[in-house]
């Protein structure tokens, strides 16, 4: 399997892509990827790309998709938890494994006793993201805001979380 990285639906154009700043660095000064490679690309809406390098223009890697591959990666089961909040450490390593077992959605939980209150989302989704790409996640993990312990089932339509 070759290496994948997230790229944002407006960074395709065709049959040619564009990594972000974050992802190109990634792949060219991390993995010491050069014109002629083949990655994978990730949208985080349910799309995966098969696509080689050409360039590397001004820190910015461009390339040709090769194959689109519907669902690459996406777990066939629905998993959503519902974890008591943790301290900063521990809840991203949560994160992190969540995403690279394929959990759709995490619900974080303040329960009475939790000396931790509020989660940083926009930390959370880098995380997310970054992960996404090293497990080769299709559909992006959903971290919703925090809700008390009281609430403890929650009402995912035909789905009920009892926690």
């Amino acid at each position: 399997m070759s290496n994948a990285f997230f790229i944002s639906p407006d960074n395709v154009n065709g049959n040619s892509f564009s990594l972000d700043k974050r992802e190109s660095h990634h792949a060219f000064n991390v993995f010491r990827l050069g014109p002629g490679d083949v990655i994978s690309l990730l949208n985080g809406k349910g799309i995966g790309y098969k696509a080689i390098i050409e360039r590397i223009d001004g820190g910015i890697v461009h390339g040709r998709i090769e194959e689109l591959i519907d669902q690459m990666g996406e777990n066939s089961i629905e998993i959503i938890i519902a974890p008591a909040l943790l301290k900063r450490e521990r809840f991203e390593g949560l994160i992190e494994k969540a995403t690279e077992l394929g959990v759709k959605e995490i619900h974080p939980l303040v329960a009475e006793h939790c000396t931790k209150r509020t989660v940083n989302i926009e930390r959370c989704k880098k995380i997310i993201i970054a992960q996404q790409s090293n497990a080769n996640a299709v559909i992006s993990l959903s971290l919703r805001s925090q809700i008390p312990w009281s609430n403890g089932l929650i009402n995912q339509g035909n789905n009920v979380l009892l926690v």
